[in-house]
């Protein structure tokens, strides 16, 4: 029992000693432990240095690295360094070479200028002796001229003399076209003289009672108009010169060559039936003014004394029609009935032809318009258009008149900037003294 009470003791004695040797065991391992993690935090921070100490290593490595290429690179520019101050030494010598070259070279121009100027001398020269040449032989040429001058001169006083035949005979040959005119009119007085004598004699004869009656009314229409003026004498004085009627109307002959029955309303003296006549075209004139037939007559044309419109409105169908300045004289009722009638008579694709007083150019009315008392208005250009559309005329075309225009023009301004005053004077210009007259002329 004692035994296993002090083995009991025993082992407990030893448990207890063994777990105070433990615990101090425990304890001192436990210090142990905080003594490591102290030395662990040390080493630690040794390794944070020794990771820094590393990185700076590394830095200055590459510090290092880049100063050992730098020794090289100096050690490269100390040789560049000698030959640049050998180059300056050189350069030096040079610079010395090159201001020599420089005054050289001042020199060098200097002497250029010279030769230039000595072959410019030289090229002087030649041309002189050229022109030296040259006028040795005007000096001969001159002495032939001379006689030629002298010739000239002497030409020169014959031509003066034969500018003066000629203005003389450009003022014979008017003065034959008015006498000519004269002579032509006085024909016709007589003509007529000897009718109006013979219509005395036969004024019983009841047969020709009604054929007088009729030209008895056709002159009363004629005198109501004029009032005691002789148209006829007064047509031949303000109309103008057959000739130059002729060359005004001659550019009309194209729209009848070839046509067949081709009137002539108002036919005046004839000029424009004898235009038609040398050209081939068979024409028929017809004037209110017995005067004027009978002139027409004498000249071989077929002229007929009636009104213009009855006329025409008698006739079957007709290859033209040409009236100069003939609707001026008539009403705007007249006017339009005239264009109906043409438009009725004429074939197809013949023409029509209107010449009248251009109202567009404003000189008209001083000039020409208001000289001739027969005349009722002038008819603008658009107004005529107008109404031989109204009575079917399509291919209309207006016309004016080059022949016609006075020459008489504003100049223009010869100054900068001054574009927009001259068109503007052109329209001025072309509102003042523009064509006279125009002709329309209108196709069926």
């Amino acid at each position: 029992m004692k035994l296993e009470k002090k083995l009991k003791n025993y082992i407990l004695k030893l448990f207890s000693e063994e777990s105070e040797a433990l615990s101090n065991r425990e304890w001192q391992l436990e210090e142990n432990v905080q003594n490591l993690y102290k030395i662990v935090a040390g080493y630690e921070a040794v390794a944070e240095n020794v990771r820094n100490l590393n990185v700076a290593m590394e830095v200055q490595e590459a510090v290092a690295e880049n100063v050992r290429n730098l020794n090289k690179i100096v050690a490269g520019y100390e040789v560049v360094a000698e030959n640049v101050r050998n180059l300056n030494a050189a350069m030096e010598v040079q610079e010395a070479v090159a201001e020599n070259v420089r005054n050289l070279n001042k020199i060098v121009a200097g002497y250029e200028v010279v030769a230039e100027n000595v072959r410019n001398l030289n090229a002087a020269m030649e041309v002189q002796e050229a022109v030296a040449e040259n006028v040795r032989n005007l000096n001969k040429i001159v002495a032939g001229y001379e006689v030629v001058a002298e010739n000239v001169r002497n030409l020169n006083s014959m031509l003066q003399e034969y500018e003066k035949l000629i203005e003389n005979l450009r003022n014979n040959n008017t003065s034959i076209d008015i006498l000519n005119s004269q002579m032509e009119m006085q024909k016709v007085k007589l003509i007529m003289l000897e009718k109006e004598k013979n219509a005395q004699y036969c004024y019983r004869d009841t047969s020709k009672a009604d054929d007088l009656e009729a030209k008895h009314d056709i002159s009363m229409m004629t005198e109501n108009v004029y009032s005691g003026i002789d148209y006829f004498d007064f047509e031949n004085h303000f109309r103008g010169s057959i000739q130059r009627i002729r060359e005004t109307q001659e550019c009309y002959v194209k729209y009848f060559i070839g046509c067949e029955n081709v009137i002539d309303l108002g036919c005046g003296r004839g000029e424009f039936l004898e235009l038609l006549n040398e050209n081939g075209v068979d024409a028929h004139g017809v004037d209110l003014y017995e005067e004027f037939v009978e002139m027409c007559r004498l000249k071989k044309l077929r002229a007929t004394q009636a009104d213009a419109i009855e006329f025409l409105r008698n006739q079957q169908k007709v290859g033209g029609i040409f009236a100069a300045q003939l609707v001026e004289h008539i009403s705007t009722q007249q006017l339009v009935t005239l264009c109906e009638v043409a438009y009725d008579k004429l074939v197809d694709g013949a023409y029509m032809v209107l010449e009248t007083p251009n109202p567009q150019s404003l000189s008209i009315f001083t000039n020409s318009f208001y000289i001739d008392p027969s005349h009722d208005k002038p008819i603008h250009p658009l107004t005529m258009q107008y109404i031989l559309q109204k009575v079917g005329f399509r291919e209309i075309e207006i016309i004016y008149t080059a022949t016609s225009k006075p020459q008489i023009t504003i100049p223009p301004i010869e100054q900068e900037n001054m574009e927009e005053f001259n068109d503007a004077m052109q329209k001025v210009e072309h509102m003042l003294f523009g064509s006279q007259d125009y002709a329309i002329v209108a196709k069926k």
